[in-house]
């Protein structure tokens, strides 16, 4: 039933009748279908009103709602579908001051800013942290190459490759080194790249 009134872009049915599905479903389904909903509902907001309609649509949420974080990942990925770089950013900073949120720390890497210096400095401050962790220089890297800081992505892609080597990483080291005009290192990155599971 569930998967035919998402079908059918039923997203307030859908909503009401999920929290009368909860004990049937697992925790982890429950948080996949909350964050579908939130998903279907921003997405025909903005379709249909516009993005600043969405943030309106979003402030005027209950607070109980603006705090889930399956709303809140639906939220940022729909602000990053409409272009709203900058808002994605706020959203993703504030609401991770406190520690990483698992369904939002992967949205940093789709952030595309010039200034991305908000999100650099917190995810700089979990490095200090967790000096080991290779998805925050992953990460880490992807922000600095697109907010065209290429002597921070490559170090910190360099980082993330030595401690866990991954394709997405090592083809944007490919890139990097295109960039700079390397082509022995680009096609070594690109070499390890296709060698390694992402």
């Amino acid at each position: 039933k569930a998967e035919l009134l998402a079908e059918l872009g039923q997203w307030n049915t859908l909503e009401e009748n999920l929290s009368q599905w909860r004990k049937a479903l697992s925790k982890e389904n429950y948080t996949l279908w909350s964050q579908r909903i939130a998903k279907g509902k921003f997405a025909e907001i903005a379709s249909k009103q516009g993005a600043s309609e969405l943030k309106t649509y979003w402030q005027n949420l209950p607070r109980k709602m603006r705090h889930d974080d399956a709303y809140q990942a639906a939220y940022v990925q729909q602000l990053l579908a409409q272009g709203m770089h900058d808002d994605a950013q706020t959203c993703l900073v504030e609401w991770q001051k406190r520690g990483r949120k698992a369904s939002l720390f992967p949205l940093f890497k789709q952030l595309n800013l010039p200034n991305a210096a908000p999100s650099l400095r917190l995810i700089e401050a979990w490095i200090k942290q967790a000096p080991e962790d290779a998805s925050l220089y992953s990460t880490l890297g992807h922000v600095a190459h697109h907010s065209g800081d290429d002597v921070l992505a490559e170090k910190a892609l360099l980082k993330a490759t030595t401690l866990a080597a991954n394709k997405e990483d090592l083809l944007l080291l490919a890139s990097i080194s295109e960039r700079k005009q390397d082509a022995v290192a680009a096609l070594q990155y690109f070499k390890e790249g296709q060698t390694v599971a992402s």
